[in-house]
């Protein structure tokens, strides 16, 4: 059995941001698979992951001085200067070059982790970096050391770490990456066309490899209370625009005061104490709004399953496949979301109403009376679900690939 290593940013280490994995190691555990997780850091008491699933520990256990002696190494790497020549634009802004510095850093950290603890990893060792970013420029670096030839280096790809650029966000070595490794999968069509169209050289290495839940269970749903009850979950920070939901949902609420209107949104943010003052400013008699803050998944999952919601929100600016909205159709919640990045990919005819990024209030409007009570749209979705963004089929399908 090959051994595969999974490198987190910090799961099991965290409450947030890669929360998800835990579904994706449910499924692992049941495979004829040998899996451990290498996190680079570590912000927390780990959480209960599977028993047949390991943590290495060395790459966050890095001592300082070592961190020290390779971020001095950056400087006096060919690689770096490098970007003078190859990328004019590092000389924008200031931030390019902290991202440049910020990269090489981490692949060389990623790197120097690798050959220092080689005997960890036999050869035909499967590496996959749930993340395109300097851990899949440190699988390259790597890669380029004999011990490491017969091995395979793999990547996922998300949101930031694929549209980062389109956002005014630099990200140095994309070729050097793209060319060491062996598949990028990128975990939507969306994603697929981005990296296909602005590095056709590399097309052959880039895969569709999507994401997944488990169904949610909705024995002994709660009937909604409300007229109308909707539903969001994200983190509160602009690209989400929570606030524009909340404008939204208010401003509808004053078109159509026959409707009593619910809306819960679970998330936490830099933009909270923002939300929370607005809300309380504005909100009209007709709507009432639940801002409970962080929950974990197993919480959402049961929200989700528990109570009936006429829609799930989602208004980002951008995005790469929401595992949120997986969620919501996994339940059989129809779903109003932004034609941001591959949320098209989910929100279809079958499943809810697909808005504009500029959003427009009768848009809006319309979509939430369309899924209102439509029962027929709720069986499609939950339908939909099975047949696209099931955890047991797409788990079980990368992990028999790699």
């Amino acid at each position: 059995m090959k051994k595969v290593f999974l490198f987190t940013h910090s799961f099991p280490f965290t409450e947030v941001g890669e929360s998800f994995i835990e579904v994706e190691l449910k499924i692992v555990s049941l495979l004829n698979v040998d899996l451990s997780i290498i996190p680079l850091y570590s912000l927390s008491t780990p959480k209960a992951i599977p028993e047949k699933i390991k943590i290495i520990p060395d790459l966050f256990n890095t001592s300082f001085f070592r961190k020290i002696v390779i971020f001095f190494s950056v400087f006096i790497n060919p690689m770096f200067y490098g970007l003078f020549i190859y990328k004019k634009s590092i000389y924008k802004k200031p931030g390019n070059w902290y991202n440049a510095i910020k990269y090489l850093y981490g692949g060389l950290l990623v790197k120097d982790f690798l050959v220092r603890n080689k005997t960890l990893f036999p050869p035909d060792s499967i590496f996959l970096s749930f993340w395109f970013n300097y851990t899949a420029l440190g699988f390259a670096l790597a890669k380029e050391v004999i011990h490491f030839k017969s091995c395979k280096f793999y990547s996922r790809a998300h949101r930031y770490d694929l549209y980062g650029e389109e956002a005014g966000i630099f990200i140095p070595y994309r070729e050097r990456m793209l060319s060491a490794l062996d598949m990028i999968y990128p975990g939507s069509d969306d994603g697929v066309r981005f990296l296909t169209k602005n590095y056709p050289a590399y097309s052959s290495k880039i895969e569709l490899a999507r994401l997944g839940v488990m169904p949610i269970s909705m024995n002994g749903r709660i009937r909604k209370k409300s007229d109308i009850s909707l539903i969001s979950c994200s983190n509160i920070v602009p690209v989400k625009r929570v606030d524009l939901i909340f404008t939204s949902i208010n401003k509808f609420c004053e078109n159509n005061s026959e409707f009593n209107v619910s809306w819960l949104h679970i998330g936490n943010g830099v933009e909270m104490k923002n939300l929370g003052e607005q809300v309380t400013k504005e909100k009209v008699s007709n709507l009432t709004v639940s801002l409970p803050g962080y929950k974990h998944i197993s919480e959402i999952e049961d929200i989700l399953g528990k109570n009936e919601f006429d829609a799930f929100l989602n208004f980002s600016s951008s995005e790469g496949l929401p595992v949120t909205l997986m969620m919501a159709i996994s339940a059989g919640i129809p779903v109003i979301a932004t034609d941001a990045g591959g949320n098209k990919e989910i929100v279809k005819k079958e499943t809810g109403r697909l808005l504009s990024l500029s959003i427009s209030q009768a848009e809006f409007s319309d979509a939430v009376l369309f899924c209102r009570d439509n029962y027929k749209l709720r069986e499609s979705a939950l339908l939909y679900y099975h047949n696209n963004f099931s955890a047991i089929n797409n788990y079980t399908n990368f992990y028999e690939k790699l």
